[in-house]
């Protein structure tokens, strides 16, 4: 009788199949828990803008500029050269500059774009708040070809909402 050492042709045609179930069931849960990581940091950088926002807003009357001291509206803009919120005296947010704040030193590699628009905050007593307009935070992520995420946080509903078809911005 020969000794033989190694595998039979059924033994290795077990243990890849067993490898490609594995597979199957491994890569899209992989794709899933990346897809919500990525996703959670879109939603993060939307609600640190917004609340941004709302801090640019309560210190704004504190600039002597005549502008500013009175008014309990003020518009929000960005400044993608700088990377800043700017509080402005109007809601429009064209007049005079009357406070900004640094959103990030360095802009995070998959950040594609910012826009603000239409965004107003109101000091209503030792409230501020936002009353209208919109955040809306869109990334250079890629899932599965060309899908982007993006976030917007809404100012009249309070609440973060899609930017595109493929992927609900919703907080679970």
């Amino acid at each position: 009788m020969k000794n033989s050492k190694g595998f039979t042709l059924i033994e290795l045609l077990v243990v890849v199949a067993i490898i490609a179930i594995l597979a199957a069931i491994a890569v899209p849960q992989y794709m899933k828990y990346t897809a919500n990581a990525r996703l959670s940091n879109v939603q993060n950088l939307t609600k640190s803008l917004a609340n941004l926002a709302l801090g640019v807003a309560a210190t704004a009357p504190q600039n002597p500029d005549p502008n500013c001291v009175n008014d309990n509206t003020f518009g929000i803009t960005y400044d993608a050269t700088n990377h800043e919120l700017v509080a402005h005296g109007d809601a429009n947010g064209t007049d005079t500059p009357c406070d900004r704040v640094k959103a990030f030193d360095s802009v995070p590699g998959w950040l594609s774009a910012i826009t603000i628009s239409g965004l107003t905050v109101e000091i209503q007593g030792s409230q501020v708040i936002i009353t209208g307009g919109s955040i809306q935070v869109t990334s250079t992520y890629k899932l599965g070809g060309n899908t982007y995420f993006g976030c917007a946080y809404d100012g009249a509903s309070h609440i973060l909402k899609d930017v595109d078809s493929t992927y609900v911005c919703a907080i679970k």
